[in-house]
């Protein structure tokens, strides 16, 4: 699970639900201006001590760093998911491929689909997943943002 905390809250989302925003945000034009700044979050010594790896830039904040997404970064993101939302549907689009759901107010809700179902992002953003967007966005727009 991934956590994304801005000047105006926190939200939480799984690395597939991260990977898919990611990718939506590029199919609508969204081109980061550079890679986030890493944060450590442990310590270590720069004369002794090898540095702890990089995770890969943008498409997995898994590792022992935070990253900082840059406020321009952070509000170009949000315009380009914001262009996507008058082609995402408001109604559950996956409610025929779903097992089951669990829901929260504070994340996407993680969805169990059925064996060999293909999703487009569309559909999977789409019901309470739309919702869930719609505040990443309104996030994403207070300010740069730390992925941990």
């Amino acid at each position: 699970m991934l956590t994304f905390t801005t000047p105006a809250g926190m939200f939480w989302c799984s690395l597939e639900s991260w990977q898919r925003l990611f990718a939506l945000a590029r199919e609508q034009g969204w081109t980061p201006s550079g890679i986030p700044e890493p944060i450590l979050t442990e310590p270590w010594d720069p004369l002794t001590d090898e540095p702890p790896p990089l995770p890969p830039p943008w498409g997995n904040a898994q590792g022992p760093l935070r990253l900082r997404i840059a406020e321009e970064d952070a509000a170009s993101m949000a315009d380009a998911l914001e262009n996507a939302l008058p082609d995402i549907p408001r109604f559950d689009a996956l409610s025929e491929k779903t097992l089951f759901r669990i829901d929260s107010t504070t994340m996407i809700p993680v969805r169990v689909l059925k064996p060999g179902v293909r999703v487009s992002h569309y559909e999977y953003f789409s019901g309470a997943n739309r919702v869930a967007m719609e505040r990443f966005i309104s996030l994403l727009r207070s300010g740069p943002v730390i992925v941990s």
